[in-house]
């Protein structure tokens, strides 16, 4: 049997452009109820579940209930921030109702059902909020809609009253998405740095100070920071009370604490640009910007394209991943893939690569 392939294949990489974590789940291309028809909007839901974890509905929201076949809708958002791909198709999520003169909600709106209980006890994370604004705002700019095409499920629903989520105010949600749609640079949820200028490590980083931080949670200290570290890392911040997200800002670190040796202290204390150290092993190092008309352009002068240790935040406030692969800085490894680039917007930094002696370029070079 040949499975059909439903229209919002787009949604994945759209998302990951805004610089937002992705999860695909298996079949997501063919599942739906239907066809979608044309896409107007964006509805924001919440989950209504007080489980533990990152994302402990996905199931019900591929798979559906007794009373209501899946899917539920087409994007999952984790606590972490992580949008998970649950559905191309239409999706069973809006039922009767009514916005900005849409009444047909399931073939007209995406779907996001957002891990939160939607009690008074059950904060939103700052990284969970942040990434339902970038994600929204990036689907509405795919399709050419404004915020006003955003709505909440309790905003929608018919009877008045019915549904009431999202738990969060939608007119704010609303301003916030705007702000992202018009090109302005919110301060991103994580800083960049702690007090000790440590930077924030994500999946993706390495160098000593992933070491470091892989001592400390008695893992392999390879210095990669891979989906084992991230899996660590989520383990040990559930452990002290912290939002599982995987990613080591300035709570992650107060809570590990990891020592640190003369080398990683160096690292730690580098400023935010200037040449990068000569070295043969060379980490987690600023670089300096290539110059101002390889950046984006800015909005006016209190909305700057910025870097941020390492990472370049855009005027739309898209944070672009700091990975080498993705071409924004280099770890001193190998030189970005060739061609890469050309599907979407970058901040273009100097490649570290090219600042090494040449005998520390050919060591870095022979690694895998």
């Amino acid at each position: 049997m040949v499975l059909p392939i439903y229209n919002l294949i787009w949604m994945p990489a759209v998302l990951e452009a805004a610089g937002l974590k992705v999860a695909e789940t298996p079949g997501w291309r063919s599942r739906g109820r239907a066809e979608m028809g044309t896409v107007r909007g964006v509805m924001c839901h919440h989950t209504a579940t007080a489980a533990p974890g990152n994302m402990p509905t996905l199931k019900t929201l591929i798979n559906g209930r007794s009373d209501l076949p899946g899917p539920l809708a087409q994007l999952g958002l984790g606590r972490d921030g992580t949008f998970y791909v649950i559905a191309a198709g239409r999706a069973n999520h809006a039922g009767a109702g009514y916005w900005e003169g849409i009444k047909y909600g399931n073939s007209s709106f995406i779907g996001i059902e957002a891990e939160n209980s939607g009690l008074a006890n059950d904060p939103w994370p700052d990284i969970q909020m942040d990434a339902y604004h970038r994600g929204v705002a990036a689907l509405l700019a795919h399709i050419g809609a404004d915020a006003g095409k955003c709505c909440g499920h309790k905003e929608y629903a018919l009877p008045k009253g019915r549904k009431p989520d999202p738990s969060f105010d939608m007119p704010t949600f609303r301003s916030s998405v705007a702000a992202f749609l018009s090109g302005k640079t919110p301060e991103p949820p994580i800083p960049a740095k702690d007090e000790q200028d440590r930077p924030t490590l994500r999946r993706g980083d390495s160098g000593a100070l992933v070491a470091a931080l892989q001592r400390a949670l008695e893992i392999d200290d390879d210095g990669k920071f891979g989906p084992g570290t991230e899996k660590a890392v989520r383990a040990a911040q559930r452990k002290a009370g912290l939002v599982p997200d995987g990613i080591v800002g300035p709570k992650s670190w107060a809570a590990l604490n990891p020592p640190l040796t003369a080398s990683t202290s160096a690292l730690a204390s580098a400023p935010a640009s200037g040449p990068a150290p000569q070295a043969q092993t060379v980490a987690m190092a600023a670089l300096p910007v290539a110059g101002a008309a390889s950046l984006p352009i800015a909005d006016d002068a209190n909305h700057p394209v910025v870097v941020r240790g390492g990472i370049a935040f855009g005027p739309g406030g898209q944070r672009f991943a700091s990975r080498l692969s993705q071409g924004f800085y280099t770890l001193g490894l190998r030189p970005p893939p060739p061609g890469w680039g050309g599907h979407r917007r970058q901040a273009c930094l100097v490649p570290l690569l090219a600042l090494l002696p040449q005998h520390a370029r050919t060591k870095a070079d022979s690694k895998p």
